[in-house]
This record gives C-alpha cells, sequence and structure tokens, in this order.
C-alpha cells in the first residue's frame, strides 16, 4: 500500500511517464488484489487499499482529460498550418485560450507540471506565433492604408481574405 501510495503522490513530468505510471500502479493493484483476499487481511487494510484505488480512478480520469486537452493542441497546430485567413487565425487563437483555460481546470497536484507544460505551450508557442501574425497583418494594412486609392483597395483584399503565405508559414514553424 505505500509503494501505491508514494506512486499517487508523485508529480508527473512527462508524456512518456504516464503510461509507466500507470502499469506500475495497475500491477502493485494485481498484487494486492491476489493478498488482498487472504482472511488474515485487516478491514483497516481493505478500506486503504479501496481509498487508493479510487483516488488512482480519478487521477487516470484527469490525465484522460489532459489527454484530450493535448490531442485537441496537436489538431489545432495541424489546422495552423494550413490557415491563411485571418478569420480562421482569430477562431483558432479563441480555441486556443478555450484548451488553456480547460487545462487550468485540472487541479490534480501529480498533473501539474504536465498540465502547466501544456498550458505553456498553448499561450506561449501557439497563441504568440497567431498574435505575431495578427501584429505583422495590422502593420500591413496600416502601410497599405497610407498609401492611396491602390492601396486601400489592397487593405480591403487583405481583410477579406487573410494574411500574406509568407506569414502563414511563419505560424506554422512556432
Amino acid at each position: 500500500l505505500r509503494e501505491k501510495k508514494e506512486l499517487l503522490e508523485k508529480p508527473i513530468t512527462a508524456w512518456v511517464d504516464v503510461e509507466t505510471w500507470i502499469r506500475a500502479i495497475t500491477e502493485i493493484e494485481n498484487y494486492l488484489q491476489i493478498h488482498g483476499t487472504i482472511a488474515s487481511a485487516s478491514d483497516e487494510f481493505q478500506y486503504e487499499r479501496q481509498r487508493l484505488q479510487e483516488q488512482f480512478m480519478e487521477k487516470k480520469r484527469a490525465v484522460g482529460m489532459l489527454q484530450a486537452i493535448h490531442d485537441s493542441v496537436e489538431l489545432v497546430k495541424g489546422k495552423l498550418v494550413g490557415s491563411s485567413r485571418l478569420a480562421q487565425l482569430a477562431e483558432l487563437h479563441a480555441e486556443l485560450h478555450c484548451l488553456a483555460s480547460q487545462c487550468l481546470e485540472l487541479s490534480e497536484p501529480v498533473l501539474v507540471p504536465l498540465r502547466d507544460g501544456c498550458r505553456e505551450e498553448i499561450l506561449h508557442s501557439l497563441c504568440v506565433s497567431i498574435e505575431q501574425t495578427f501584429s505583422r497583418a495590422e502593420q500591413q494594412i496600416k502601410e497599405f492604408s497610407m498609401a492611396d486609392e491602390a492601396g486601400l483597395q489592397l487593405v480591403s483584399v487583405k481583410l477579406k481574405d487573410g494574411v500574406s503565405a509568407g506569414a502563414v508559414g511563419e505560424v506554422g514553424q512556432h
């Protein structure tokens, strides 16, 4: 029981550790299940075993939720690479902020390092890239609008069609 409790309290810092963590706790539970059926196992032992198993199930659910967020972030990354319209980038930006908020809802202590890493990737890598693209597009629009009638038509096209292909490539690289 002590070993299982220690594993349940140990922070998970990387995705590669999740499977090992689950496997180790499952092996301990299987061992406890075999030895817990012995008639001499006390009620206190059974109670503690059940309590730790419930904790494990809660933590597994939290891992599943964080994995779903992580998978969604990967999907958004794929959409960012092919995205060239400002409106589409704005939607993806909002989706990323929603995913970052979902990360904060996960308060499981052992997942804090993993959760914070996921949130950091969202806010500081992906959102910053999109915001830089918005800034470049805004600068281009300002430059075009200072020109003449032809410049205003270019601004209209920019707003309608989105950012230049060069800016899109840069978003996908961050």
